[in-house]
């Protein structure tokens, strides 16, 4: 599976369609099998109807149409039902399949996003893949619950400040080991956030397995080959071999 990740930099809705329709020139000579942008790339608030939000969504839809590939455009801060959400829309097949709302916002995030409800699974295809907005991918059992319904990779669009990055590909590389699955996470290029995406998965031996990857460091798009036909076997051995629940008993 090939994986574009691209560190899209942040812009206003007046020159996003036109980033989008640029990027998608160059995306379609890599042809590659899933495209991953970062969280909250477009800094306006979009109407979820908006003809706005279409405009960028239609020129991923057509990508996804003519090449095949499945498209996580980032994610977007919608309105819908007269509240905001940081929604990642999924689009395969030339159309979109749905959205995963962000369920844990980022400290002052909570004084403007509702939070997301459920952990949905979308089929890639090859694979099927669940979306963690970046500080979902924070907490352990979003990747379980993920995996337990049938997600065999992690997309994260992520907002990740330079700062805070080795923290960040920490969690990553976490989530990524304990489950046997893998992560695409990808941030902006603009200040201060300063890319460095990632793409982990695993490689087995005999002895054992060893986290691999790659990292996009300031590259504005970075492609990754992960073979998915190796992730059910290793990931679902690791998931039945965790009880779940754990008792302790008293002295």
């Amino acid at each position: 599976m090939r994986i574009a990740s691209v560190q899209a930099p942040r812009c206003g809705i007046s020159s996003a369609a036109g980033y989008a329709a640029s990027l998608a020139r160059e995306l379609e000579t890599i042809d590659p099998d899933l495209v991953v942008l970062p969280e909250k790339w477009v800094t306006d608030r979009l109407d979820q109807d908006s003809a706005d939000l279409w405009a960028i969504l239609g020129v991923f839809m057509d990508l996804s149409s003519s090449s095949g590939s499945s498209v996580v455009p980032g994610s977007f801060s919608i309105i819908r039902n007269d509240k905001v959400y940081n929604s990642s829309p999924f689009i395969m097949n030339g159309r979109v399949q749905g959205f995963q709302d962000k369920i844990s916002p980022y400290r002052n995030e909570r004084t403007v996003y509702e939070p997301g409800r459920d952990i949905r699974v979308f089929d890639a295809g090859s694979i099927k893949i669940s979306i963690a907005v970046c500080y979902d991918l924070d907490f352990p059992y979003y990747t379980k619950v993920a995996v337990a319904r049938g997600a065999r990779m992690l997309v994260n669009p992520s907002l990740i400040v330079r700062d805070f990055h080795e923290m960040w590909h920490i969690y990553v590389r976490g989530r990524s080991l304990e489950n046997r699955i893998p992560i695409v996470s990808v941030n902006s290029l603009s200040d201060p956030f300063a890319g460095d995406s990632l793409v982990t998965w695993m490689e087995y031996t005999e002895g054992g397995v060893f986290l691999k990857g790659t990292e996009s460091n300031t590259a504005p798009v970075t492609v990754a080959e992960v073979d998915e036909r190796n992730v059910d076997g290793p990931l679902m051995a690791r998931f039945n071999e965790d009880p779940g629940d754990y008792g302790f008993s008293g002295t």
